[in-house]
Order: structure tokens, then sequence, then C-alpha cells
């Protein structure tokens, strides 16, 4: 590819060579889009098995919390208490309605 684009550079190229190039340079493009595909499914799969910084992050704080100096790794007692504390002091406080009713026709 190279030789022929050095030669474009100074003579006018030939039905053929002008074919080669079309032809490389099409060789090229799919190489490119192979690899590139490639890439992604690499970094898919990478996210799908260690998952990203935060959700490890976020996890780590999840799993164990500490409450009143003493860590909690229980997942039901580990979700309560921030849902209790932000019931006792959120500054909003929206009343539970219900669900909503959907009419059978």
């Amino acid at each position: 590819m190279e030789a022929i684009e050095r030669k474009a550079e100074t003579v006018q190229l030939s039905p053929s060579d002008l074919s080669r190039r079309q032809e490389s340079s099409g060789e090229i493009k799919d190489i490119e889009r192979a690899n590139i595909l490639d890439l992604k499914q690499r970094a898919r799969l990478k996210w799908a098995i260690e998952g990203d910084e935060n959700s490890r992050f976020f996890h780590g704080l999840i799993n164990r919390l500490s409450v009143n100096g003493q860590w909690i790794s229980d997942p039901g007692q580990s979700s309560k208490k921030p849902q209790s504390f932000l019931r006792k002091n959120s500054p909003i406080v929206l009343p539970f309605q219900g669900r909503p009713s959907v009419a059978a026709s």
C-alpha cells in the first residue's frame, strides 16, 4: 500500500494500480473494523466479569455498613438501616398513596 501511495504522489496510477489501491484500502478498513469489534467485545467481557470501579465501590459500601461503630454485613440489616435513617432525617415526607388501580375491561 505504501509503495502505491508513493507512486501516486509522483505519477498518475495505471488502472491496475488504482484497482490494487482500492482493494488494499478495503482490506485495511475491514481489518480495522474487526479490530474495533474485538476491542469492544473484550471491554464488554471485562465489564461483565469485573464490573466497573463505581459498582465495586458502592457494592462494598452496601454489603458492609457501619452503624453506631458496628459493622453489619447481613444484607437484610444493611439495607434496612439506611432506609430507616432516611425516613427519620428526610426533610420531605410524602404519604404513601397505595398502588394505582387498573380498570379491567
